[in-house]
């Protein structure tokens, strides 16, 4: 079978149309038109739904690289991870411009979301830092509404040769930069107050805005439960907070958290 036909009989090729309607909120609200739902394994294997099948066929037939299995959380232009030639094919054939990537760690997995605009012009960089509680909504949404279709490419995983593989981003500690930025207080502002977390009391917070429970967050930070409520209360006390809900919203509102919440080692 020539890769043309496997590619055509794959399950990624197959459900792109139906991804493709579940994206038209998406791709009319945003002047979107390109669309990427992946888990990739560390297997160098991935499962792959998409809303253009002509472009994902060209991408493989050219052996251009994927985008790996050891990656950042973070967004990304498509430029980090794609050559030149791919990219200019990506606007020149199939009006996809301004790509970018999110890539999110899981347990078993690394998550990633891809977006292109139909317009060469439109920055969609600017979404992810501007609109991204927007994006994050359109997530949720897309997995309720695709969780058939995401079951499907669960189970066919494509496997990433050689060939194809991308090494172009290395992990980076950066541990230099931070150790110069080192700093104990962290400057949030809510309803024009100043509010001043302590180094640890914003690392509780990240903890708790990732999902953790009291207990987890306690592990994490290899301090007793007991320490991570009283660091809770007195960050609510500071911004005037009633429930844990409400600082959360703060910490996800400010601007080191915009786009995605940093770990608590980066701040030193």
């Amino acid at each position: 079978m020539s890769s043309t036909n496997i590619i055509q009989n794959s399950t990624t090729y197959k459900l792109a149309d139906e991804i493709n309607e579940i994206c038209k909120p998406l791709f009319d609200a945003f002047n979107l038109n390109y669309f990427v739902y992946a888990k990739i394994y560390s297997n160098n294997s991935l499962s792959i739904l998409l809303n253009d099948k002509c472009w994902y066929q060209h991408y493989f037939e050219n052996k251009y690289p994927i985008m790996g299995t050891s990656r950042t959380d973070g967004v990304y232009s498509w430029d980090k991870f794609m050559p030149d030639e791919a990219i200019a094919d990506g606007g020149n054939y199939f009006n996809h411009h301004q790509g970018i990537v999110i890539f999110k760690k899981h347990q078993d997995f690394i998550e990633q979301l891809e977006f292109a605009s139909a317009d060469k012009n439109y920055p969609a960089i600017e979404l992810c830092l501007n609109k991204f509680h927007l994006l994050e909504k359109f997530v949720f949404y897309f997995k309720d509404k695709a969780a058939k279709l995401i079951a499907k490419s669960d189970k066919e995983h494509l496997i990433i040769p050689d060939s194809m593989q991308n090494k172009a981003l290395e992990e980076k500690t950066y541990s230099e930069f931070c150790n110069l930025i080192k700093t104990n207080k962290i400057h949030l502002n809510f309803k024009s107050k100043a509010i001043i977390l302590t180094k640890r009391e914003y690392e509780v917070l990240l903890q708790f805005a990732q999902g953790k429970t009291v207990k987890e967050a306690a592990k994490v930070l290899n301090i007793s439960p007991r320490t991570v409520e009283s660091h809770l209360k007195n960050a609510k006390d500071k911004s005037n907070c009633l429930f844990k809900s409400q600082i959360i919203d703060i910490l996800r509102n400010s601007l080191l958290s915009s786009v995605r919440l940093i770990n608590s080692e980066n701040i030193g």
